[in-house]
């Protein structure tokens, strides 16, 4: 039988992963032994008390300035306007390819988050589900923002559908962005970043630009304000300083 200590020596073994991977493997772990006690396989989650530790270096976020963000729109928007449009938004990968044309409100410039595109377990099918904490919610939207989707040609039900008119597999458009992301530094000299610092710079830059956590709360879709906190607080320190 599987036990908790067999849970705790198998993570004891993955101690170089991030606390998040960490987390995504206790959650996969998880919902197989509540799968296995639904059909009687087993009558207790061993996964439910055992421990992991993370050893792995905590990656410092790379958050744009004004400038910088100004820069990366406008390259972005030539090169991936998906992640233009997550800058000026802040919204998550997989609720951008969730995106479709009815979420977009031409007259009033709004965008609706309504669903999220996940990779499913096997790593390879795409499933849609609700945005992350149920956190629906519509996004004023910036005449940048505005411009980047007006640009888009409408060919499909999706706004950034891949060649089959589909929602994008999360994880193949990380690669791409990585790619883009690689040559935009190479041409810019922009800072390198990840799909997850676009969300971030969009929370910091609010801040710098005097609205309330709250506000930047329910636009970010956060459950928890503690978690929103912690998209600014680090980088205001350094905004505080210029001023003093």
């Amino acid at each position: 039988a599987v036990m908790p200590i067999h849970i705790t020596e198998f993570f004891a073994t993955k101690k170089t992963c991030s606390p998040d991977r960490l987390k995504h493997m206790r959650s996969i772990l998880s919902a197989i032994f509540l799968a296995a006690i639904e059909n009687d396989l087993c009558y207790k989650n061993p996964v439910a008390h055992a421990q992991w530790i993370s050893e792995a270096e905590k990656r410092t976020p790379t958050i744009y300035d004004d400038e910088q963000i100004q820069a990366a729109v406008d390259y972005l928007s030539e090169h991936l306007p998906e992640a233009a449009l997550m800058l000026e938004t802040g919204i998550r990968r997989g609720e951008m390819c969730g995106l479709m044309w009815a979420d977009y409100d031409r007259d009033n410039r709004t965008l609706s988050i309504n669903r999220s595109i996940a990779v499913g377990a096997n790593g390879e099918r795409i499933e849609e589900r609700p945005p992350k904490w149920g956190s629906y919610r519509t996004i004023p939207l910036s005449k940048v923002a505005v411009r980047i989707l007006e640009a888009q040609p409408q060919s499909s039900l999706y706004i950034f559908p891949n060649r089959s008119g589909q929602p994008s597999n999360p994880n193949s458009w990380s690669q791409k962005f990585t790619r883009h992301i690689k040559a935009m530094q190479a041409e810019t000299g922009l800072p390198e970043l990840r799909p997850h610092d676009l969300r971030k710079t969009y929370g910091t830059a609010l801040r710098r630009k005097g609205v309330d956590i709250y506000t930047i709360q329910k636009l970010l879709g956060h459950k928890d304000i503690t978690v929103t906190t912690e998209v600014y607080v680090a980088n205001e320190v350094a905004v505080l300083r210029e001023n003093l």
